[in-house]
């Protein structure tokens, strides 16, 4: 039975993958073994009312408590009636019998009620923003298709279901009736639903068939093959907490099918014969143990021969596929994992691997899981951080409009040298000449030229040099020479000295006499 409810896997199964990136924040159940058995993103918890159940979950990623939220899932009648969620935080939102515990890791219900069970259901959910302070405890909610398709990896179910009443077994073409009030106390107010589950149950309902509505009963005439199996009575009514139709109890049941005989008409050894696999007078029926009193088919020797109900079939030893009638092949399975690698660095960061082997290929089968696998070396400090410096900074404005200099600096910051490593080598600032040449450049005088020579031999003449505004010349409206930039001076003898030269008299040049 419990094989079938872990066919509750379709809950929420998405038959559409998601492709958007794993959130940073997740959330799941905190311990598999407080489940029955599992949904994608559900646990199936299977308790009868009035006991004390607790859920748990855990978080991985970053969170605050305050982050996580929990709901309580009323279902609808529909379709004229919304479905309807409750919610529990903050814990004011609590009724009586609830309580929330570890920093809101954990609901605890004290006393199970008829509506906690399934299609209600409960969950958390994380919300990394935070909602109006002003609130309502209950408000009409439905899930949505993408919601079913694609189940959220911020939010994780808890379901709530009782142990199925059996019925029977019974025969194809008996008439099965099911009484609801034999059960359950239904009010005359409620309004009551039967549907047929289907092996893969869902918890949105979407393959029940629905039988009778309306009806505190149920007759199944001429029960078919197809008929056997699970049918739930779901009973809706007005409850005082919510404004809605609402699941306010259920019954499931499970019509067994009696497996062991056939009839033909009534039940009596003329009309009925026992199935193979089982031995009596057709109307009483056995099983066969077939692997104590012989098989039809032996098993091979390696295989054991494990009875059922009815049949019997052949297991092949742990490690071996195959049918145990004709073959028991060796299965790829992994070898051992290898050891550790070896660390060979004393700080930062190494990884060590491990590997192991798919064995026997010859099965065709292929191992699942990684062949290989990783993990940080441990107990590794960080290594010593030598500092590195940063890309140059502009450079700054000329300390004068048309000269002077300017710098640039850079910072030992890309990292900064941390846990012991060296400081940056080099300047940290570097200056230089500015150089405009549009700045207005003042004229200076070249040196003067050498003086003219004297023109004359006997009593004084004039000579003259000059110089040019060209040692710079001026430039970009800077300013002149300030001066002259020519100038005469005297040169020779008075003619009173003439005579007592050595020089013959003809050759004495007379000259003008300078004032």
């Amino acid at each position: 039975m419990l094989d079938k409810w872990i066919l509750l896997l379709s809950l929420l199964t998405p038959q559409i993958q998601s492709k958007t990136q794993e959130p940073a924040v997740s959330i799941t159940v905190f311990n598999n073994s407080d489940c029955d058995g599992f949904g994608e993103q559900v646990c199936l918890i299977k308790v009868m009312t009035g006991r004390t159940v607790t859920f748990r979950v855990s978080i991985a990623g970053n969170h605050h408590p305050s982050m996580i939220k929990w709901y309580k899932f009323y279902s609808a009648q529909g379709p004229q009636f919304h479905s309807y969620r409750r919610r529990l935080t903050p814990a004011a939102n609590l009724s009586p019998k609830m309580t929330l515990a570890n920093s809101s890791l954990a609901l605890k219900l004290f006393s199970i009620d008829e509506d906690d069970f399934y299609p209600n259901m409960f969950w958390a959910e994380i919300q990394a923003k935070a909602l109006p302070d002003k609130q309502a405890k209950i408000e009409a909610y439905d899930f949505t298709d993408f919601q079913m398709l694609n189940p959220s990896h911020l939010r994780y179910f808890f379901v709530l279901e009782r142990m199925p009443i059996e019925l029977g077994q019974f025969l194809e073409g008996d008439t099965i009736t099911i009484q609801l009030p034999q059960y359950l106390q239904v009010s005359p107010s409620s309004f009551v639903k039967w549907t047929k589950e289907p092996s893969l149950m869902t918890l949105f309902d979407t393959n029940a068939v629905v039988l009778a509505n309306g009806t505190e009963g149920i007759e199944i005439k001429g029960v078919k093959n197809s008929e056997f199996g699970y049918i739930r009575a779901l009973v809706y009514d007005f409850t005082p907490d919510v404004p809605g139709r609402v699941m306010v109890a259920q019954r499931l049941f499970f019509i067994k099918k009696d497996i062991s005989k056939m009839c033909n008409g009534t039940r009596n050894e003329k009309n009925c014969h026992c199935n193979p696999g089982f031995e009596g007078n057709g109307v009483h029926c056995i099983d066969i143990d077939e692997c104590v009193e012989g098989m039809p088919m032996k098993c091979l020797p390696e295989a054991e021969c494990i009875n059922r109900y009815g049949s019997y079939f052949c297991r092949c030893p742990h490690g071996f596929k195959g049918d145990g009638l004709y073959s028991c092949v060796a299965k790829s399975i992994w070898s051992p994992w290898s050891p550790w690698s070896v660390c060979t660095v004393t700080c930062g960061y190494q990884n060590q691997m491990r590997i192991r082997l798919c064995t026997h290929p010859e099965s065709g089968m292929r191992c699942e899981g990684p062949s290989a696998d990783l993990k940080l070396c441990p107990n590794l400090e960080p290594c010593p951080m030598n500092g590195q410096w940063s890309e140059w900074s502009p450079w700054s404005m000329c300390s004068d409009t048309c000269s002077g200099i300017k710098k640039r600096i850079r910072i030992c910051n890309s990292p900064a040298p941390s846990r012991g490593g060296l400081p940056c080598a080099g300047l940290k600032e570097e200056v230089t000449v500015c150089n405009n040449n549009k700045c207005p450049v003042d004229g200076m005088w070249s040196p003067w030229a050498s003086w003219t020579p004297c023109p004359i031999s006997c009593g004084l003449g004039v000579v003259s040099r000059s110089r040019r505004c060209n040692n710079p010349a001026p430039e970009h409206g800077g300013k002149n020479c300030t001066g002259h930039g020519y100038e005469e001076g005297s040169c020779g003898f008075p003619e009173d000295f003439c005579k007592y030269l050595k020089r013959p008299s003809e050759s004495i040049i007379p000259g003008k006499l300078i004032q």
